[in-house]
C-alpha cells in the first residue's frame, strides 16, 4: 500500500489536550503577569484590545503566550488567555479549553475569550482553516501529492482522508498556503470532521 493511501486510512482524532486547574496567584506574580500585557489595537479588523508581549510558545510566530511560576520547587507554564478568563470571570477554566473568538494567538482581550472543549476547539480549527500540517512527517506525502499537482498542472489529486482521486478545482477548498492552492482533504472530508466535532462539542453521543 502507498504512503498516501496509509494515511487515508481511518484513525483515531487526537485525544484531549490535558489542561489543569490554575493554582492561586499571588498579587506580585499578578502584577507580573499585567507587566507583559499591552494595550491597543491588534489582531484581525483591531478587534482586539489587549495582546501578551511576553514569552510565546514555540510552535507559531506570535504563538499563544506562556507565564512562569514555581510551585513546590516546581516550574509551571500557564497559557497567559487561560490566566484572563480566571482573573475578568473569576471561574477556573480547570480542564476546559479557553478559546479564541478572533482567531488571533497572542490575545489577551477579555471579550475574544470563551469557554468551551477540546471538540469545540477543533470545530474552530478546521471552520477557520487553521489545520495546516505540511511540516508534520504523516502529512509530507501529502505534501508530495500536491507538489506533484502543482508541477504537472493535473486537474485532480488523492484526498490523504478517504483515498479518493477528486477534482481540485470543485472537490478541494481553496488554500494558499499548500503547493497546489487547495486543501489536503476534500470538501466532504473536512465537512463531516467539522459536523462531528461540533456534534462532540454539544454533547452529542
Amino acid at each position: 500500500m502507498s504512503a498516501p493511501m496509509r494515511l487515508a486510512a481511518a484513525r483515531p482524532l487526537v485525544p484531549p489536550v490535558d489542561h489543569r486547574p490554575i493554582p492561586p496567584l499571588t498579587a506580585i506574580e499578578v502584577d507580573r503577569f499585567r507587566s507583559k500585557q499591552a494595550c491597543g489595537t491588534f489582531g484581525p479588523q483591531g478587534r482586539c484590545t489587549v495582546v501578551w508581549c511576553g514569552a510565546a510558545n514555540e510552535w507559531s510566530a506570535g504563538g499563544y503566550g506562556r507565564f512562569l511560576i514555581w510551585r513546590g520547587g516546581k516550574r509551571i507554564r500557564i497559557m497567559s488567555h487561560r490566566i484572563v478568563y480566571w482573573l475578568e470571570t473569576g471561574v477556573d477554566p480547570g480542564t476546559s479549553v479557553v478559546r479564541h473568538g478572533c482567531d488571533f494567538p497572542p490575545c489577551n482581550t477579555p471579550g475574544c475569550l470563551t469557554l468551551g472543549d477540546y471538540w469545540a476547539n477543533v470545530h474552530d480549527m478546521f471552520a477557520r482553516r487553521r489545520a495546516h500540517t505540511a511540516g508534520l512527517r504523516p502529512y509530507q506525502p501529502a505534501a508530495r501529492i500536491a507538489q506533484e499537482a502543482a508541477d504537472t498542472g493535473a486537474d485532480s489529486k488523492m484526498c490523504i482522508r478517504c483515498g479518493h482521486i477528486k477534482s481540485l478545482e470543485t472537490e478541494f477548498d481553496r488554500n494558499p498556503v499548500n503547493p497546489d492552492g487547495r486543501e489536503w482533504w476534500c470538501i466532504a472530508c473536512i465537512s463531516a470532521v467539522t459536523s462531528f466535532a461540533c456534534q462532540r462539542s454539544r454533547g452529542a453521543r
